[in-house]
């Protein structure tokens, strides 16, 4: 695996994708609806989208034609690539000549715009929409007054990208592609080719568009639940400067002043991630004791023992650390993103755990530490629930039930001793955005692996032939939220079907999965009149813990493979009499069930 820091070339990318093995990658469809050339972004995209195990089959709408685009969309992602100068050209070229008035309404016909392309995509699909924003201009119309002025052109833009933000935040699945952000980050004489816009109105250089195909990788990552989950840190010369073993808890280096204030810095932007739902640990080589008093007793260290959820701090090998972290935590290893200043250990764990991502620090100044972590999209979600805010203390609620569960032979009563309580209901509105993150982000006890998008969550919960049911848990350690999803449909032969069903890593070896679909029965029995449901099956390379879940539930009828399950090919379906009794009568959990 490439250092995420090293930028490849036009010719190392074509060789990348020459030597792909594309059977090993999932396919990802991506529309690009555009009124501006934009084609020679495509192996950028491919590439960007290969390191992070998609294949993606990218198809480009006609010039100029986005409307008429939107009504034939059937992909997995639709971008749109919408350019002031092209479709408002009294806002781009005659802006001080307009009135205030003027102004007005052109920055609402190009809102109007873009809401009457998402009204026309949700008719055919619920697929994530993704759409530019509107570059500033570094050099406005009223030149220097511009800045000083409400009416002037820079000010009038950000009104736009303002008003763009508002409509995206009132649609379930339509996000915004920071162009701005790009621009600023390296420059707009880099990021723009005039040579190109006058040849072939291509706006961006080589350098923009592979920024551009960067952050489109990262929403297909986000958008199908591969974006990082775990901060893996080294601790000397990392999180302070100096080697705590030889300089002493006194003379490290941090501070709010300099030195050390790049030290301070660089944790603040960590406890940034925490607070955004990043698990933190320590993977060090020292003396525990030491590091833990030093987390606790420096009042300029930000990071405290209170945020790690786990660490690893002793003189065993890195990698081995790093998997007992993994398995401690319930996670997968591509999940975690190691971060160390020693080359050593970076390519130990290249070699060793090539699923973990590295960031190497071993030639980075210290100054650049804290931008080369905001610089990392890895750990970039599509939303934020409150379960993700709590993540941090829900891990160290899990790390007391571990303690807890110690002193106990038996399952039963440690099960009972957790006083477990589940809330069991159908889906409202304040739960559409968890459950799609519950889909895009859940693996291990997932039983198709299929992802939602929020918008597709929300057409779910409106139509009559589906139901939604989402299941909360929390026990005498604390509240673990909304943990799990079952997404039922009902098909034209009065069917019901499981199409999915999902369960948080946090909240399994409970058996909280099976009252879960026992309560689901009993409402497909007595409020759906169904005496029958079919339950899906389908094999990833990280779900297999679940492949006999339907078999171990008790009352299955029979194994098959309809052939009217299309969508569901390469599957294994159960069906299940929901008069028969099932295996879930010995579990005594408080259940509370608002269906």
């Amino acid at each position: 695996m490439k250092n995420i820091q090293e930028k490849p070339s036009l010719a190392d990318i074509y060789k990348k994708l020459k030597s792909l093995e594309k059977e090993k990658l999932k396919d990802i469809r991506i529309q690009i609806l555009r009124n501006i050339t934009i084609h020679p972004i495509e192996p950028f995209i491919k590439y960007y989208c290969a390191n992070s195990g998609y294949n993606s089959l990218i198809k480009f709408g006609e010039f100029d034609t986005i409307l008429q685009d939107a009504n034939n969309i059937s992909d997995d992602i639709v971008i749109i690539f919408l350019t002031l100068e092209n479709f408002s050209k009294n806002l781009h070229c005659k802006f001080n000549s307009l009135s205030e008035n003027q102004i007005k309404n052109e920055i609402q016909h190009v809102i109007d715009y873009i809401q009457t392309t998402i009204s026309m995509i949700r008719k055919k699909s619920g697929s994530p929409i993704i759409f530019t924003d509107f570059i500033e201009p570094i050099f406005p119309s009223y030149g220097l007054l511009d800045c000083s002025i409400l009416k002037g052109e820079k000010h009038n833009i950000q009104k736009l990208n303002f008003e763009l933000r508002n409509l995206v935040s009132t649609n379930h699945g339509v996000f915004i592609l920071p162009l701005n952000q790009i621009a600023n980050k390296i420059g707009h004489n880099n990021f723009f080719d005039i040579r190109q816009w006058y040849l072939s109105t291509l706006p961006y250089s080589k350098d923009g568009l592979q920024e551009i195909a960067k952050l489109i990788s990262v929403f297909v990552s986000s958008l199908n639940g591969s974006n990082k989950k775990c901060l893996v840190l080294d601790c000397d010369n990392v999180l302070w400067g100096g080697i705590l073993g030889e300089d002493g808890p006194d003379g490290i280096k941090i501070d709010k002043n300099f030195p050390g204030s790049e030290y301070y810095s660089f944790q603040n932007e960590i406890l940034n991630l925490y607070n955004r739902g990043i698990i933190l640990t320590l993977c060090s080589k020292n003396n525990e004791k030491d590091v833990i008093d030093l987390l606790n007793s420096n009042s300029n260290i930000l990071i405290k023992e209170k945020h790690l959820s786990a660490y690893r701090i002793n003189w065993q090998e890195k990698d081995k650390n790093i998997v007992e972290l993994s398995n401690e935590l319930n996670i997968s290893l591509d999940s975690m993103v190691f971060i160390d200043d020693s080359k050593f250990e970076i390519e130990l764990i290249k070699q060793s755990l090539p699923m973990v991502e590295t960031i190497d620090l071993s030639e980075v100044n210290a100054l650049k530490f804290a931008m080369t972590l905001k610089e990392y999209r890895g750990f970039d979600s599509l939303s934020i629930s409150q379960e993700d805010k709590k993540r941090g203390i829900m891990y160290k609620e899990q790390a007391k039930r571990n303690s807890a569960n110690v002193s106990f032979t038996n399952l039963e009563d440690y099960l009972n001793f957790l006083e477990i309580e589940l809330n069991i209901q159908i889906i409202d509105n304040t739960q559409i955005s968890r459950v799609a993150q519950l889909t895009q982000r859940t693996n291990q006890f997932n039983l198709t692996t299929k992802r939602y998008s929020e918008s597709q969550i929300k057409e779910l919960k409106i139509k009559k032939n589906s139901d939604i049911f989402t299941l909360k848990v929390k026990d005498k350690f604390g509240d673990l939220g909304i943990v799990g999803a079952a997404i039922i449909l009902y098909d034209n032969q009065n069917n019901a079907i499981i199409e999915n069903l999902l369960i948080s890593c946090r909240a399994l070896g409970r058996k909280i999965e099976f009252i879960f679909v026992a309560e689901i029965y009993k409402f497909l029995l007595n409020s759906r009149m169904k005496k029958e449901v079919f339950g899906i099956y389908k094999s990833s390379e990280k779900n297999s813990q679940t492949s006999d879940f339907y078999k171990n539930f008790g009352n299955l009828v029979k194994q098959s493979s309809l052939e009217k399950f299309i969508n569901h090919s390469n599957s294994k379906i159960f069906i299940f009499d929901l008069e028969k009794p099932n295996n879930v009568s010995k579990l005594k959990f408080k259940v509370s069930v608002n269906i």
